[in-house]
């Protein structure tokens, strides 16, 4: 624990590399069993956040066991399609998460899709988490705005005048009262009228 917490901090500070090493060590000479595994799947996490992909896949195919608590399953299994998806797999990433369920596994298969290029299935699923907010009187977080645009992109880029328009009809007055309301108008432009600004 006082390890993880190091490297956390080493995180924190933009050190990926020592974290990285700290882990590692950890993973090669020290830990066995689940906790191996989980550490694993932290050492993962870093790797993807210094961009190697397929050094996470490696230390994760490395302590791969069986009957491993159903959390720190679904955990290694979210690092493992994520490095898929970096590492140019989409394919094989959405096949690992097919049956997954949860708001962060919704946004890892909108990524995932979205590497692949399957722009319309990518702006189902972001248009999806913001769900019915369309409706109700609460602002949109940033992060539901972004969902948007880039469900928005998605069906531009899919050539998809439908989805886009009824995504325009549902967030137009939502998006009007957001920092984003001109790239909104510019991404819900029929597929047409895209233009440079697009």
């Amino acid at each position: 624990e006082m390890v993880r917490r190091l490297a956390g901090r080493l995180i924190d500070m933009d050190l990926l590399a020592q974290a990285s090493e700290l882990l590692r060590h950890q993973v090669d000479h020290r830990l066995k069993g689940a906790a191996r595994a989980q550490i694993a799947a932290d050492l993962g996490v870093v790797y993807l956040m210094d961009r190697k992909p397929e050094e996470a896949l490696r230390v994760l195919n490395r302590t791969r066991q069986a009957k491993l608590p159903r959390e720190l399953e679904r955990q290694r299994n979210m690092v493992e399609a994520r490095a898929l998806t970096e590492s140019g797999r989409p394919d094989l990433a959405l096949e690992i998460v097919r049956n997954m369920r949860g708001e962060d596994v919704d946004r890892l298969k909108a990524d995932t899709l979205w590497a692949a290029q399957s722009w319309r299935e990518a702006g189902e699923l972001l248009e999806g988490l913001v769900g019915g907010r369309w409706s109700d009187s609460v602002a949109l977080a940033d992060q539901e705005r972004t969902d948007i645009l880039r469900a928005a992109i998605g069906y531009s880029l899919a050539d998809d005048d439908f989805s886009l328009s009824r995504l325009k009809a549902k967030f137009t007055d939502k998006m009007s009262d957001s920092p984003d309301t001109a790239a909104f108008d510019i991404v819900t432009r029929p597929v047409a009228d895209r233009g440079v600004e697009f």
